[in-house]
C-alpha cells in the first residue's frame, strides 16, 4: 500500500492550513497586517519544523497557528507573533 504525503500550505499571518495553494490565494485573512479581511493569506515559505519561533521576540510553539494566535509586544506592525523563516 502506497502512502501519499499530501503537502499543506500554511498562512504566515494566521496559521490556517490549506490543501491547495489556490484556496489560500483567493480567501481573505483575518490577521492580515492591513487589517481584518483586508488582504489574502501569505504563504509561509520556511521549512517544516518541530518548533516555530517568533521573529520578533523568540517565543516558540509547535505549530504556526499556535504561535500566531497570541499578541507579541515586540511586533512593529500589527501586534501578532510572526514565524521566523
Amino acid at each position: 500500500m502506497n502512502v501519499i504525503h499530501k503537502e499543506k500550505y500554511t498562512c504566515e499571518y494566521c496559521g490556517k492550513e490549506f490543501d491547495h495553494i489556490q484556496d489560500m490565494a483567493i480567501n481573505s485573512c483575518k490577521k492580515h497586517p492591513d487589517g481584518i479581511y483586508e488582504g489574502s493569506h501569505k504563504l509561509y515559505e520556511g521549512s517544516t519544523k518541530s518548533r516555530y519561533e517568533c521573529k520578533y521576540c523568540g517565543k516558540t510553539a509547535k505549530t504556526i497557528y499556535d504561535l500566531v494566535s497570541s499578541k507579541c509586544k515586540h511586533s512593529p506592525n500589527d501586534g501578532w507573533h510572526r514565524p521566523r523563516l
